[in-house]
């Protein structure tokens, strides 16, 4: 689904991404991890041709992404769903008119009929249907981020890109967004991207866990694998989290 080859991307003088290559599988749930710092977001920025590389390629599916002409964009970024960090929700609007925008505009614009049953599935898709008239400050943070992930999956895209999904969230609603990550991809049957800090989501949820280190990939791994790894990088990584032997992580994916 999304292809990684050789891609360098420099800022000046720093070399964020040294040519690194990896592949993401049509359906799965790919985790980026890592220290700050080592180009998590840069990647995801990529796949939208939000950034360019300097050079390598970024294929999503028979697209070439890395190079496409600037009217094959808004095509290409049709195919994706972005949930952002910070939820990006616009404070002046509510609920249902912040998941409804992508349909109001763009190659998504769709009638307001099929605007209000496309809205109102995507909120029930996220345990959200009696909030649509409520204003972000209204909500909770763990339901802000659902607010997000309804704007992010409303126009059924085939991927959706996580850019740390629960970051400043409590363990117990870190758990819940994790639980519906996995339960929209299998019940959407997307592919999911998502950049973390949280190794208990990634190793909960993923299907293959990437971790960049110094510009590279020091290592891409089933969770199982992941953890029992005995790359520097990766061993540091991982006792560096609030659980720090690896006994514990093992016995966290059991």
């Amino acid at each position: 689904m999304i292809r990684f080859v050789k891609v360098t991307k420099s800022f000046g003088r720093q070399t964020v991404l040294d040519e690194i290559s990896f592949e993401i599988q049509k359906g799965e749930i790919f985790s980026i991890v890592g220290p700050s710092g080592t180009g998590k977001s840069v990647s995801l920025k990529h796949m939208v041709r939000l950034l360019t590389p300097t050079s390598g390629e970024v294929w999503v599916g028979d697209d070439l992404v890395s190079s496409a002409a600037t009217n094959d964009l808004p095509r290409i970024r049709s195919r994706f769903g972005y949930l952002f960090q910070s939820s990006a929700l616009l404070a002046w609007m509510t609920v249902f008119e912040n998941v409804a925008l992508p349909l109001r505009e763009g190659r998504h614009r769709a009638p307001d009929s099929t605007i209000c049953d496309r809205v109102q599935d995507a909120l029930a898709k996220v345990g959200l249907e009696d909030a649509g008239d409520k204003y972000p400050a209204d909500l909770s943070g763990g339901m802000q981020k659902r607010a997000g992930l309804a704007r992010a999956i409303v126009t059924e895209p085939e991927i959706v890109l996580y850019d740390e999904p629960t970051s400043g969230l409590d363990p117990v609603t870190s758990r819940r967004i994790d639980d519906l990550i996995l339960d929209l991809n299998e019940r959407l049957g997307i592919t999911s991207v998502m950049v973390t800090h949280d190794m208990h989501s990634a190793l909960s949820i993923s299907n293959r866990i990437a971790m960049l280190n110094a510009g590279h990939v020091a290592l891409l791994a089933t969770p199982n694998d992941f953890v029992q790894s005995e790359v520097p990088a990766v061993r540091g990584f991982l006792d560096a989290q609030y659980i720090t032997q690896k006994g514990s992580w093992e016995q966290h994916l059991s």
